[in-house]
């Protein structure tokens, strides 16, 4: 979470000490030509002022590249690791739904064959006596007595 924002930040500091480079560099090469036209000991203190600052400024680059390569390639390790553990994941997933799978496949023709040997009882969209023609019944119409007794002594409970 905060790799990605730390390598910005240290790239745009970096960019901003090469800006900083470029302007030592400028300034000491401005200082030489008045150094070469002008003279005297005081351009030349400046020449070695400039010089000095500039190695400064280089060391602070230098180190700036170093810190962010560092940054970076610590970020591409762990992500190297992440795509592992993901990697990894996937795997025990695979795993986990082949097995179901399998176990799918090993309970369909169970499911299959007990479909095949029972029979269905319609209730709703059809007429009492299919419905009651579906059970082992002797009477195919309902009579107190018959298999639709428990029915029956509801009703007549009732009334």
């Amino acid at each position: 979470k905060t790799d990605l924002p730390t390598i910005q930040k240290e790239r745009k500091q970096l960019d901003q000490l090469v800006l900083e480079l470029d302007t030592a560099k400028v300034r000491l090469q401005a200082a030489r030509q008045e150094d070469l036209s002008q003279g005297g000991p005081l351009t030349g203190a400046k020449v070695d002022k400039l010089v000095e600052d500039l190695d400064g400024m280089t060391r602070k680059v230098d180190q700036a590249r170093d810190s962010l390569a560092t940054d970076m390639m610590s970020f591409l390790a762990k992500d190297a690791e992440l795509a592992g553990l993901i990697a990894k994941f996937l795997n025990f997933k695979l795993e986990f739904h082949s097995s179901i799978a399998e176990q799918v496949r090993l309970t369909q023709p169970k499911v299959e064959t007990i479909l095949m040997t029972k029979r269905g009882f319609p209730i709703f969209g059809s007429s009492l006596s299919s419905h009651l023609a579906s059970f082992p019944c002797p009477v195919v119409l309902p009579t107190p007595r018959s298999c639709v007794s428990p029915g029956w002594s509801c009703w007549a409970w009732r009334g």
